[in-house]
């Protein structure tokens, strides 16, 4: 009843009302067995898509502060489950997260967090995205930032399903994957009302706010060659680290590059990753997931996945980074089609973005940065340079520790 008269209640009283939501095993619906197996390459979850009614091309919205996946119910084939019973897929997914609590990694106290952001008090939101909004807290005395996942529509159940199954897939990612430019996670809670993912406070924001805002100075050419140079890193340890097999990030974008208060980058929202193979061939996939603008022409039109998908999206986030240009141009144009137009009557040093403010040796280094961009997007998906040889051109010029 407390909670029925919640939005009646001033918000200083809401503290106080307990949070008697229904427990994860309530809210994942039963296994089905008359479902044909899916493709799940390496025990990871295959990512949640949006479909396009003209083809089965799934990409997400292209505005990188706040996404818009908002038909996940096409491709995935569950069934709402009313009795409430635990099944052996939630079961499993239980065991899957107590798993990395017995691992070392904590569960959080959902009061905590609550406390911790005020009540989830609107000051304290950064952003919203396709998996729920991101909020600023504190946690043990500590800035973090917390993703609270939330639902679309009223049949919470299905959807419940499938964003548990992301954060699921974006806390298996970040667990086992820790890295310099990998955003690091604290926590994780599954006992309130809604589930949270906990983070490192990003206090340099989103790459994608620093390339559009007007709010601060613009980077400099340092700062934009050490970013790409530590995106290039995280990505060449997501490809490598395992033996004979790549964890494919599949969602590369200025939005998911996030700045610390050095400005160093780290990689986060790992929602859509999944495992691929390491070598350079490619599996094919029943739907396309992502963001448009970023996505190479094998992945969108073929729906071919390898690592170079990763590759392409990072041309394209360097070509954005030197040139100042979106992704889209004029909500209509790929980067990539507007940028072929202009070299035919342009030269590359035209394309430099006027902000930035070089040096006499520093266009060189933009110029750099712009042929890399263009290497990277090339439609032979094998013709694209290797990370590893990206990741030591960018460390030649990059600032030392």
């Amino acid at each position: 009843g407390m909670r029925i008269l919640k939005d009646y209640v001033p918000r200083e009283y809401h503290i106080l009302i307990p949070e008697s939501g229904p427990a994860l095993s309530q809210i994942l619906p039963s296994e089905r067995t008359d479902r044909p197996p899916r493709n799940n390459i390496g025990g990871l979850t295959p990512a949640a898509s949006v479909t396009s009614e003209s083809r089965s091309t799934i990409v997400s919205s292209d505005n990188n502060t706040s996404s818009n996946n908002n038909s996940w119910r096409s491709r995935s084939h569950l069934q709402p489950n009313n009795g409430y019973q635990a099944k052996p897929q939630t079961q499993r997914v239980e065991k899957e997260i107590n798993r990395h609590h017995e691992a070392g990694l904590p569960e959080i106290d959902y009061h905590e967090l609550t406390v911790g952001t005020n009540n989830w008090d609107e000051r304290y939101r950064l952003g919203k995205g396709g998996f729920g909004i991101v909020y600023k807290g504190v946690w043990k005395l500590t800035d973090v930032a917390i993703k609270l996942m939330t639902y679309k529509d009223s049949d919470g159940q299905e959807q419940a399903k499938i964003q548990l199954q992301q954060s699921r897939n974006e806390l298996n990612c970040l667990y086992r994957y820790r890295h310099d430019n990998i955003l690091p996670i604290y926590g994780y809670c599954i006992t309130g009302e809604k589930p949270c993912l906990v983070y490192q406070l990003m206090k340099g924001g989103a790459l994608y706010d620093r390339l559009n805002s007007n709010k601060r100075p613009p980077l400099t050419m340092q700062q934009r060659i050490d970013i790409s140079a530590g995106t290039a890193r995280g990505i060449l340890f997501l490809h490598t680290l395992l033996p004979n097999i790549s964890l494919i990030h599949c969602d590369i974008k200025p939005g998911n590059i996030l700045l610390d208060q050095c400005l160093q980058p780290k990689i986060g929202d790992f929602g859509l990753a999944r495992e691929g193979p390491q070598d350079n061939s490619y599996i094919e996939v029943a739907h396309v997931y992502g963001t448009r603008g970023y996505l190479p022409p094998e992945f969108a039109d073929l729906r071919r996945l390898s690592k170079h998908v990763d590759t392409y999206s990072f041309g394209v986030v360097l070509l954005e980074m030197f040139t100042g240009l979106p992704s889209v141009v004029d909500n209509k144009n790929f980067l990539r089609d507007y940028i072929k137009v202009l070299l035919q009557t342009k030269t590359i040093e035209d394309l430099i973005d006027k902000r930035i403010k070089l040096k006499p040796e520093e266009r060189s280094l933009c110029k750099m940065g712009i042929e890399l961009g263009l290497e990277c997007i090339r439609d032979d998906p094998l013709k694209r340079p290797n990370m590893e040889d990206l990741v030591k051109i960018f460390n030649r010029y990059a600032t030392v520790d």
